[in-house]
C-alpha cells in the first residue's frame, strides 16, 4: 500500500507541474514582454504575507473541521490542506 501511496503523490504531482508548464507555455509570450525587476524586500515581504495568509487558512481550515468532529493534528492538516490545493 506505501508503494501505491508514493505513487499516486508522484503522479498527482507531476500532472500538476505538466498543467503549470502548459500553461507558462501558453503565456510565454506575454512572459517575454514583461520588464522584471526583483526586489529583494517587497519579495521578502510577500513571501512573508503569502506565509501567514496560508496559516491563518490553515487554522481556519482546522478550527471549521473540528466543529465537524474531524479534529487533526497541524502537521497532518497542513498535508492535507496544501495537497487539496495542488490538485485544484
Amino acid at each position: 500500500m506505501s508503494h501505491l501511496k508514493t505513487w499516486v503523490r508522484g503522479s498527482a504531482l507531476l500532472v500538476a507541474l505538466g498543467f503549470l508548464a502548459l500553461l507558462v507555455r501558453s503565456q510565454w509570450p506575454a512572459l517575454r514582454g514583461v520588464d522584471w525587476q526583483v526586489r529583494p524586500a517587497l519579495l521578502l515581504l510577500s513571501l512573508v504575507l503569502l506565509e501567514v495568509t496560508w496559516r491563518v487558512e490553515l487554522s481556519i481550515w482546522r478550527f471549521l473541521l473540528s466543529r465537524l468532529g474531524g479534529a487533526l493534528p497541524w502537521r497532518r492538516a497542513a498535508q492535507a490542506w496544501f495537497l487539496a490545493n495542488i490538485m485544484r
